[in-house]
């Protein structure tokens, strides 16, 4: 062999050195997958079920199903139910962990990380901190995930049995991590942070995407005990009376089998597919009555619709549906989607679906010519039914929903309220002015009127306005759909006691819907004149009104009737897991003698699930400071305070709490702050304090000042008229 050139030997050498590097990597690789990071004691689990097999009994197993039901059982493995909840493994979940990639989440960034063959998610800039929160442990193993596409949200452990999903998901499309949370701020502590009670799969996510779950919370620990028959949607979880129809089925003999009604299959959909409170300890099952298990939330809360009724926050479609007017018309989940893939029954990329009804009249439908009702050439975006009446709106950074409130687009009420329509969502190079005059020359704008009132009077509720009153009652009169009644009636009770109101309550009070029901409590409950009429509800049939009727009940300081006590105690226990069930838990346990020292930590420990959230924190502190712990009230409320300088409610409660004390000047500057900080939004009652404490320190030009400006914002609040009066003598 000829001598190397000198060249050829730094050729040599280099590649030597190239490859005594890759031998060092490897090595390294392989030693540094061999050695998981430091994890406190409670990160060291499994994802089991607690304390039970997590197995389907052999009736009940997808595969007994599939003898007689191919067909179901291979358009169920192809759903979004099949893939609900999985624990993670090497096959399915390596490729996410091996991308390069990290999100930073609350000021820490995390990345993917494999050690071995195990997943975990690792801070890159948090130092570990033993056996605290999540938020603090270090790097965590990732041994559950939840959902497949559009995303995947991998679960992590936390102390007391809790496992937790995590903000920085997997987009397996695009093969990148990302934040669920789009960037939006989420501080540990903060409710929503991925380590706080609001992204706890145990409390949040599991019923919807388990089989025979119970989250098994135990209040004194505060700590979970989770058990599950199987993970993801089975078939015994939307199958009444499996058992015995297996049993039969072997033999020949169908007598047994089980059907449905169309209001049982929209129950059992809407046990997921809903945006609710559970009443129940997740004892739902398919056959039952939605309204036994679950207060479905509606549009009389602020920010979680728009006020025509568009989904505006996840709200999962069910109450959205009944309010539309197919859902008052009576059809249900089942006239569009199959239930056992999940798609639907006919393509909508065509019209196909929509037109099943809608070309024929079939169920009722207003028969429509599609060119002439669209206005848009066939095949074109906008003749897409779906683009006009089921808006999209992207969730979780990455999941786009149709809206199923089939609301018809109305550039006007952009214009006069900010909300959304479908025809400037398209035509994104038109302005407002354009779509709204096509909008009225080819639709009209009578039909719409009632829709427009219905928008007006919502936004004007949500913004405190008292004369949002008689806009709602007169809606009330005129609504045909029991939904939008309860929604009006909501509302209404919101701002107090009102004759006409009561009027329209005690129609509602034997009203078919439950929700209207309950919404008639909540209006009889703003006096204590007609509370003797709410005594009725404690018995009703219906598990949701007598427990709204139960609530009223003990509001008003009311004794709950004994035969009562054992189902509002099981609502309590159930939901309190979460800051107002735990506060409601400890006002009970006050309620029934117990002592300061065994509630005061269980209200601290609500105000802490939201890192203070003023809300919650304003109540809790007014707690505390009826058990004559105004100390403990205070650090609560400047905590919230500190946290959340722009909301006013803290430094309210603070005036409030000194004002008791009787240090009036000290009042004044937290009530004149909390006004300062809410501006438009500070309500008349904290404006009336203001003045009220002026007045009873001597300083009317003070006194004067401050409800001058109150009196621009709340023209109509009695209380300040009143003042108003009082100071003009």
């Amino acid at each position: 062999m000829p001598p190397l050139s000198q060249s050829g030997r730094r050729a040599w050498a280099s590649l030597f050195v190239v490859a005594i590097l890759l031998v060092l990597g490897i090595s390294a690789w392989a030693w540094h997958s061999q050695q998981p990071p430091e994890v406190p004691s409670w990160g060291q689990v499994a994802f089991v079920s607690a304390g039970h097999s997590g197995e389907l009994p052999e009736w009940a197993r997808p595969e007994t199903c599939a003898a007689c039901h191919t067909d179901a059982h291979d358009d169920w493995q192809h759903s979004h139910h099949f893939f609900a909840n999985r624990p993670t493994n090497w096959e399915d979940d390596a490729e996410a962990f091996q991308q390069l990639g990290a999100v930073k989440l609350g000021g820490i960034t995390y990345r993917p990380e494999t050690y071995g063959r195990k997943l975990w998610l690792v801070p890159e800039n948090a130092e570990w901190a033993g056996e605290g929160s999540p938020a603090v442990a270090g790097a965590l193993p990732a041994l559950g995930v939840i959902g497949y596409k559009p995303l995947l949200q991998y679960l992590v452990p936390g102390p007391g049995g809790r496992w937790q999903a995590h903000a920085a998901a997997y987009d397996p499309e695009r093969q990148e991590w990302f934040d669920v949370h789009d960037g939006a701020m989420r501080t540990v502590g903060d409710w929503g942070h991925w380590s706080g009670q609001g992204m706890n799969w145990n409390a949040n996510c599991a019923w919807c995407h388990m089989t025979g779950y119970d989250k098994g919370y135990d209040i004194a620990a505060d700590a979970y005990e989770s058990i599950w028959q199987a993970q993801a949607i089975s078939c015994v979880q939307c199958h009444p009376g499996m058992e015995q129809h297996v049993t039969l089925a072997r033999i020949g003999d169908l007598s047994g089998l089980k059907h449905l009604s169309t209001t049982q299959h929209m129950d059992n959909c809407a046990s997921c597919h809903s945006r609710r409170e559970e009443l129940t300890p997740n004892r739902f099952t398919a056959g039952d009555r939605y309204e036994d298990h679950f207060r479905l939330a509606l549009a009389d809360q602020p920010e979680v619709y728009f006020a025509d009724g568009q989904a505006r926050d996840e709200d999962f479609v069910y109450a959205s549906f009944h309010y539309s007017k197919m859902g008052h018309a009576g059809l249900s989940c089942l006239d569009c989607h199959q239930p056992h893939h999940g798609g639907t029954l006919l393509p909508v990329d065509n019209n196909a679906l929509c037109l099943s009804c809608h070309g024929s009249g079939t169920k009722g439908a207003t028969i429509i010519t599609e060119r002439e009702h669209t206005h848009h050439a066939s095949g074109s975006t906008g003749n897409l039914c779906i683009n006009c009446h089921m808006p999209q709106r992207t969730y979780m950074a990455r999941d786009p929903r149709r809206d199923h409130g089939f609301t018809s687009p109305d550039p006007t009420l952009t214009r006069e309220l900010g909300i959304p329509n479908a025809c400037s969502s398209c035509h994104t190079d038109e302005s407002l002015e354009w779509a709204e005059q096509w909008a009225d020359t080819w639709y009209g704008t009578t039909r719409r009127l009632h829709e427009r009132a219905r928008a007006h009077a919502i936004a004007t509720a949500e913004q405190g306005d008292p004369q949002a009153v008689p806009q709602l009652q007169a809606l009330i009169e005129a609504e045909e759909n029991p939904y939008w009644r309860a929604t009006y009636l909501g509302w209404l009770a919101q701002f107090g006691p009102a004759a006409k109101t009561f009027e329209l309550a005690r129609t509602a009070k034997t009203a078919q819907l439950p929700l209207e029901r309950t919404k008639a409590i909540e209006a009889l409950a703003t006096s204590p004149r007609t509370l003797p009429e709410i005594a009725p509800l404690l018995h009703d049939p219906t598990r949701l009104v007598r427990l709204t009727a139960a609530q009223a009940w003990l509001g008003a300081g009311q004794a709950l009737p004994a035969a009562n006590q054992p189902e509002y105690e099981a609502y309590l226990r159930t939901n309190a897991d979460r800051p107002v069930g735990l506060f409601r838990w400890a006002q009970w346990l006050q309620a029934q003698g117990s002592e300061p020292a065994e509630v005061v930590p269980l209200y601290e420990r609500a105000a802490k699930l939201d890192n203070y959230s003023p809300r919650v924190a304003y109540n809790v502190a007014v707690a505390l400071d009826g058990l004559g712990r105004p100390p403990q009230a205070r650090a609560i409320l400047e905590r919230s305070r500190s946290l959340y300088p722009r909301d006013g409610l803290p430094s309210y409660g603070l005036g409030l709490l000194v004002a008791a004390g009787e240090r009036p000047q000290e009042a004044i500057r937290y009530f004149a702050e909390a006004v300062e900080s809410a501006g438009d939004q500070a309500p008349s009652r904290w404006y009336y304090n203001l003045v009220v404490a002026c007045m009873q320190q001597e300083q009317p030009e003070a006194a004067r000042e401050w409800l001058a400006k109150a009196r621009a914002l709340h023209p109509h609040a009695p209380e300040l008229q009143q003042l108003e009066a009082y100071l003009a003598q």
